[in-house]
């Protein structure tokens, strides 16, 4: 009958039918000039693929395999389920229950993965917080795994309260470090808070208040200097260049090159106090000098 096929074919197809996934599909075909009862279905089935018990074998092959993949997921076996979607498309490409469940499979195990990347991410990054790792030391700090998963999911509570703590963190130390008159330490905190959270209000206002203390402060150290200067220039006119001890010109300079070392007019005031001990000093050793 045409719709038959030869008793090794049918038994093949009956076998195939009756497979629980425990092996490759390779193993369970054959391969071309290999010794097997199923080689010769596997050539079979190149020969008649119009056949109609062919095609209808398929669609009963490609049944089952859907039925034990569902089965095997069920079951919590998500990698045997995979594999048996994939063997049942290798005999019909395009059966629809499979590759539908191929692209359900597919995604639900790409969110088991993606939750584990995630969790692992958000432990790195509550470690590098708990270490003062914040934002510094790039690509391997807090303020960089939260945003890593962030990238995939932008939704995750856990990242974006993760990235208020830093903002936290970031704005207390900025404003301790104002506090401590360390200007120059508060505005490189609150620039890396801005990186964190450019739109941050905090961080704008703390900013502006750090750039008014620091042209108030440059006013009032222009003034003192202003007064040294002036302070040591009247000593050195009146002749205290090195004495009396805490009121001379030298120590005047001095200690304004202390706070603004390599002050210009210092320099040249101690070079002025240099050249009169000189002068000084000669006109000691000068005959009929007294």
């Amino acid at each position: 009958m045409w719709y038959s096929l030869d008793p090794q074919a049918e038994h093949v197809l009956q076998q195939l039918l009756a497979y629980e996934g425990t092996r490759p599909v390779e193993s369970l075909l054959g391969q071309a000039d290999a010794e097997s009862r199923y080689a010769t279905y596997t050539f079979a089935l190149a020969a008649l693929q119009g056949h109609p018990r062919v095609i209808e074998g398929l669609k009963e092959v490609a049944a089952r395999f859907e039925a034990r993949a569902r089965q095997e997921w069920r079951r919590g076996h998500m990698d045997q389920a995979l594999l048996l979607v994939r063997q049942g498309l290798h005999f019909q490409p395009r059966h629809t229950g499979l590759t539908t469940l191929e692209q359900f499979m597919r995604s639900k195990v790409w969110e088991k993965q993606r939750a584990q990347i995630m969790a692992e991410l958000l432990a790195q990054a509550k470690g590098h917080m708990e270490e003062a790792r914040v934002i510094e030391s790039k690509g391997d700090n807090a303020f960089d795994y939260y945003n890593a998963v962030l990238l995939l999911d932008r939704n995750s509570r856990e990242a974006r309260e993760g990235l208020t703590r830093i903002s936290q963190r970031l704005t207390e130390d900025a404003e301790s470090a104002r506090q401590a008159g360390d200007l120059d330490r508060s505005l490189a905190l609150i620039d890396q808070g801005l990186r964190v959270d450019p739109e941050g209000s905090g961080f704008h206002a703390l900013k502006d208040a750090v750039a008014e203390e620091q042209r108030a402060l440059g006013e009032k150290h222009r003034r003192l200097v202003a007064q040294w200067l002036e302070r040591a220039q009247g000593q050195l006119q009146s002749g205290r260049l090195t004495t009396p001890p805490g009121d001379n010109a030298f120590e005047t300079y001095r200690m304004l090159l202390a706070v603004v070392p390599g002050q210009a007019e210092a320099l040249a005031g101690l070079e002025q106090i240099a050249e009169r001990c000189v002068q000084l000093a000669e006109a000691a050793q000068e005959p009929g000098h007294v």
